[in-house]
């Protein structure tokens, strides 16, 4: 059998054309290159190709993808969702179901023997290819810069002649068309750029017009893709030169052919997977936005983002007055210390001292800390033995305000009234989006491994009011608002800030503190002394104070279960227990969070300026620092699904990228070593609606590895023995290459929030149903959602590390990024 192999582009460029009267004439200008008796074979070829065909295609079992029928002309087919596009591409170029279409649909690149087949060249090509066990591949997703089209585009291939300001001719064909714009291919004969002016002339329009196929039509080159063998232009009309008949009959010819030739509907997919990916992430950030309004040269905290996981985050900063004190934490200080050293990070650490039914806050940057040794070892080593002790990584970036607006991604001509749908924000509240300079979020990192190491200084507390220049001013000015994420509420139990005085009993012992925080099902408490018990301990709670203020409601050995203990046993998380009589306190921490919620609603000011939640949203999306990613379920076992995409600049490139595929980042180092489980294993003990957990792995990456096996090793850190054997593990990974700690937050998902795409969904599902069912699936595919923040400088410091060693680390990151 011959092998047309080579001339497959040819042989794309000419099957709309086969069963023209000009096909002769066509196929002697596209083919020109080729010699006469290999011309003959590929127009014999071809005409084999468009014969009609009457095969019923069956591909149950043999592709991987889940078949459904499809019935064409009369015939019912089964096929997959890949099939389907297939079939739907080569019948409108064919214009009919012939042979060619049944060879190209039973070829498919998830066909399970066509997978055998490239798996049995691939091994004997090259010993060198990396292993399945090698790559964990995620899909790169964008929430943002989804561009929308101002009308509809219609998948059509025809051949072209391109003509440039020179005259130099190419051939090429059209991927898609509109009314004011053109998707084209063509080989790399010619280098194209962008604004560069075209001619254009179709060969192989449909009869029915009046345009002069000889006619060529100016257009503009606005986007240039360039692959291996081709070019991709988008081009734009200039109507530099005015043509009626062909604008009239495009207009006519996309309208009335819609369901011949299929819509181009890839924008609409891509803005739908990207915005059911961000509904899901959206109500798993822990992290806290806080955007800072530029005036008079000072950055000053303006609005706050809330939602079910990063709340407890800020009503940490609710004082005992009820005020937030947030934004002391970031004080223009510390802000402009980032600017006027060009920096985007830092790390915050903080702490409250509880006196006489008031909250002192203490805060300290690592910058201000740093050049003050013993003075940073009072600190930490104080703070971290308070239940209140937080440590934060503060990253700080410039914000675009015009990303507030994120529009359908509908054309307009589709629409009934666009300006109705697609409002942007009024004026006014355009006017308080631009005052917005800068987002500083934060992100609470604290667990163990950042708070046990400073437990080992000594403290001498002689010398704790050294450390008043790090508290805050307890009556300065609020200047914050909290504005809620727009997404769909799904969560049974909230936690609030209350601290108030308690009594814990034993069997064996009676032991005093206080209240961090309360919900309906659970307190969280700081005692004065070790509790010497264990998990799932039945205790006794008394309120005393509460007691006092509410005497209808017995507070006094109110029994809870014990179901965390910090590493040195002084902060419990308490859980009420169901088969005691504990309806007081329900009842009493009803009212608490009912108070709570009414303060919250206080800060919510959205009614005094509507859209400003979803705005702000909007524009965090934007501009999200850390990584993303995405977890779906085949069968039993959780893969990575997607990943947002981030550019070369950013700290985890390089090792996201190590042996990823064109369009994807490689998640290996989750499934590395001794943490190959950790998905599996985390995924399958969470529930849905819960906050995240928070995982830290500790990653050395040595680029210089031909494997990704060998390039990559990882260890969380609870699975090093002793602190000195995560100190030998930084040693190692910086002599081979370098050092990553990464913290891993992991959340379990629920149903997909379909409210903002339900729109989307519908076009979808008028034009391809098929396309918008497989979108649902996966879609509804989604088991978890994650995030992935680089703390290795953080960790580094922590174990021992200085500030050259924190450089060097610095340095091999960078050269491994401008390598790239």
């Amino acid at each position: 059998m011959q092998d047309f192999e080579q001339f497959q582009d040819i042989i794309e460029q000419l099957k709309p054309v086969v069963g023209q009267p000009d096909f002769n004439q066509t196929l002697s200008s596209v083919a020109t290159s080729v010699p006469a008796a290999k011309r003959f074979l590929l127009k014999l070829e071809l005409k084999r190709l468009a014969k009609p065909c009457r095969k019923v295609i069956d591909l149950r079992g043999l592709v991987d993808g889940r078949c459904s029928s499809y019935e064409y002309d009369g015939l019912v087919h089964y096929l997959d969702d890949v099939a389907i596009d297939v079939f739907e591409r080569q019948t409108r170029s064919f214009g009919r179901y012939t042979i060619g279409v049944y060879e190209a649909v039973t070829n498919t690149e998830n066909n399970f023997r066509v997978i055998q087949q490239r798996a049995q060249q691939a091994s004997q090509a090259s010993g060198d290819a990396l292993t399945s066990d090698d790559n964990f591949p995620a899909r790169k997703i964008r929430f943002a810069e989804l561009l929308k089209r101002s009308e509809e585009r219609m998948n059509f291939a025809v051949a072209i002649e391109i003509f440039n300001e020179y005259n130099d001719k190419s051939k090429g064909t059209t991927l898609d068309i509109s009314v004011q714009g053109l998707r084209i291919k063509v080989k790399r004969k010619l280098p194209y750029r962008s604004g560069e002016r075209l001619i254009i002339k179709f060969l192989g329009l449909p009869g029915d017009h009046s345009m002069d196929k000889r006619e060529g039509i100016p257009y503009e080159v606005i986007q240039v893709e360039n692959r291996e063998t081709e070019q991709r232009l988008a081009l734009k009309r200039t109507h530099s030169r005015k043509t009626p008949s062909f604008d009239g009959f495009l207009n006519n010819f996309i309208h009335g052919n819609k369901r011949r030739y299929k819509l181009n509907l890839d924008n609409t997919i891509e803005a739908i997977r990207a915005k059911g990916y961000e509904q899901y992430y959206i109500p798993h950030v822990s992290s806290v936005p806080v955007f800072l309004a530029e005036q008079d040269g000072r950055y000053i905290p303006r609005y706050v983002l809330t939602n079910d996981c990063n709340k407890e985050s800020i009503y940490y900063w609710m004082d005992h007055n009820g005020q937030l004190q947030l934004h002391q934490l970031l004080r223009q200080a510390r802000i402009q210390y980032l600017l006027d050293n060009n920096l985007t990070e830092t790390y915050l650490f903080s702490f409250v001292h509880h006196k006489d039914e008031q909250s002192w806050y203490y805060s300290a940057s690592w910058d201000e800390l740093k050049t003050q040794p013993l003075l940073a070892n009072l600190f930490r080593g104080y703070g971290a033995r308070k239940a209140s002790w937080r440590v934060y990584k503060l990253q700080l970036c410039a914000i675009n305000a015009d990303h507030s607006f994120a529009p359908s991604s509908i054309p307009d001509d589709a629409l009934d009234n666009p300006r109705l749908r697609d409002k942007p924000p009024a004026p006014r509240l355009q006017g308080k989006l631009h005052e917005i300079g800068q987002m500083a979020l934060l992100t609470n990192i604290t667990d163990q491994w950042n708070t046990r190491p400073f437990l080992r200084f000594k403290l001498d507390r002689q010398k704790l009011s050294a450390l008043q220049p790090f508290i805050h001013n307890p009556v300065s000015n609020n200047t914050l608002s909290l504005h809620r994420f727009k997404y769909a509420n799904m969560r049974i139990f909230d936690r609030y800030q209350l601290r108030t005085e308690i009594v814990l009993d034993t069997p064996y012992l009676t032991l005093h503190g206080v209240t961090e925080d309360v919900s309906l099902q659970g307190i969280k408490v700081q005692l004065n002394q070790p509790f010497n018990g264990n998990l799932y301990e039945e205790v006794q709670v008394s309120f005393p104070r509460l007691q006092e203020a509410n005497s209808k409601l017995p507070l006094k050995g109110l029994y809870y279960s014990v179901r965390n203990i910090s590493p040195d046993r002084s902060v419990l998380n308490l859980h009420i227990l169901h088969a005691h009589d504990t309806h007081s306190a329900e009842s009493l921490f009803g009212r608490v969070i009912q108070k709570n919620r009414q303060l919250l609603k206080t800060y919510q000011d959205d009614d005094m300026l509507p859209g400003l939640g979803e705005a702000l949203r909007n524009v965090y999306s934007a501009h999200i620092p850390n990584v993303p990613f995405f977890v779906s379920k085949t069968g039993l076992q959780f893969r990575p699904d997607a990943i947002l995409d981030i550019t070369p600049k950013h700290s985890l490139y390089p090792l996201l990228s190590f042996g990823a595929s064109a369009g994807q980042l490689n998640l290996y180092f989750l499934y590395a070593g001794k943490s190959q489980d950790f998905l599996q294993a985390t995924l399958s003990k969470l529930k849905t609606n819960t906050r995240p957990v928070m995982k830290e792995a500790f990653v050395g990456f040595n680029p210089n590895a031909d494997k990704v096996s060998d390039a990559i090793t990882c260890r969380f850190s609870e699975e090093f023995g002793s602190d000195q054997a995560r100190r030998d593990f930084i040693s190692t990974a910086m002599d081979k290459g370098c050092f990553y700690a990464i913290k891993v937050f992991l959340a379990r998902t629920g149903k997909p929030d379909t409210d903002m795409i339900k729109t989307e969904m519908q076009y979808l599902g008028v034009y391809a149903l098929h396309k918008a069912k497989a979108l649902e699936d996966q879609l509804w595919n989604i088991s978890g959602v994650g995030d992935l923040i680089d703390v290795s400088d953080e960790a580094m410091l922590r174990y021992g590390f200085n500030q050259q060693h924190l450089a060097a680390n610095h340095q091999a990151l960078a050269r491994l990024s401008s390598s790239d």
